[in-house]
């Protein structure tokens, strides 16, 4: 066997010496790279869900409403008849007061756009020269909301929409001389919505929703005690409407 000399082993030894310290920086340049590599992907998941923004839930969502509307007084001015179903009997037009209610809506909410349909109901104190009351003014009404600010919480939106109103005067039919008072009127039409909004969103899924409008709309059809038909001429049933509340999407 032949023996290394002393100059042989120096050289073997240093070079063992290269080789594990070759391989240790190589291993710790293989950690620290997989490290940044690491770092760099986390970035940007979080870079990602921080620009990502709030975005409101999508889906079915159910709102509770407080409701103050209003009735011009061009027609319901409370100045008397002039209002027939079928001649037989007389109904009554009373001055109405601005009234206050509830409400609920259902509907469905998309990116930007939501539809909705809204049921409300409101009390109004009336007079006539003929009779006082409270009388029940009720809207049934399918809208549409297109939203702004998509990605914040608190988001406007313009609103346009379809609505059956439909108003019951207490006492207020009377027989075709106007002498003897028989019962309700149920005055019955059609309309248009047109107004704005904004919802304040505290999670994704509840929001509070304010929204005011002008509702064009007239009333085609009376109902009295033993008679329907059509009002005469048409009555002028539009007004403002308000309503604010709590919006729950599931």
């Amino acid at each position: 066997m032949r023996r290394l000399s002393p100059v042989h082993c120096s050289l073997f030894v240093l070079g063992s010496s290269f080789v594990g310290l070759s391989s240790g920086c190589a291993t710790s340049q293989t950690a620290v790279g997989e490290d940044r590599t690491a770092s760099a992907v986390e970035a940007a998941f979080v870079r990602a869900e921080e620009s990502s923004g709030f975005h409101a839930k999508q889906g079915f969502f159910v709102q509770g409403l407080g409701v103050a509307a209003t009735l011009e007084k061009d027609d319901f001015d409370g100045n008397g008849g002039g209002t027939f179903a079928n001649g037989t009997e007389g109904t009554i037009a009373p001055e109405l007061d601005t009234g206050t209610g509830w409400g609920i809506a259902i509907g469905w909410r998309g990116v930007s756009n939501s539809f909705q349909y809204t049921y409300t109901t409101t009390e109004h104190e009336s007079e006539s020269v003929l009779t006082n009351g409270d009388d029940t003014f009720n809207t049934y009404s399918l809208d549409f909301k297109h939203h702004f600010n998509v990605d914040g919480r608190f988001q406007p939106f313009a609103l346009v929409g379809v609505t059956v109103p439909r108003l019951i005067v207490e006492g207020g039919t009377f027989d075709a001389g106007f002498t003897t008072q028989l019962g309700d009127a149920k005055y019955q039409g059609l309309g248009v919505n047109l107004g704005a909004g904004a919802a304040l969103y505290l999670t994704e899924g509840i929001a509070l929703v304010g929204e005011g409008f002008y509702r064009w709309a007239y009333f085609n059809e009376v109902t009295g005690v033993n008679d329907d038909g059509n009002v005469r001429g048409d009555l002028d049933a539009s007004g403002f409407g308000l309503r604010a509340g709590v919006s729950f999407t599931f």
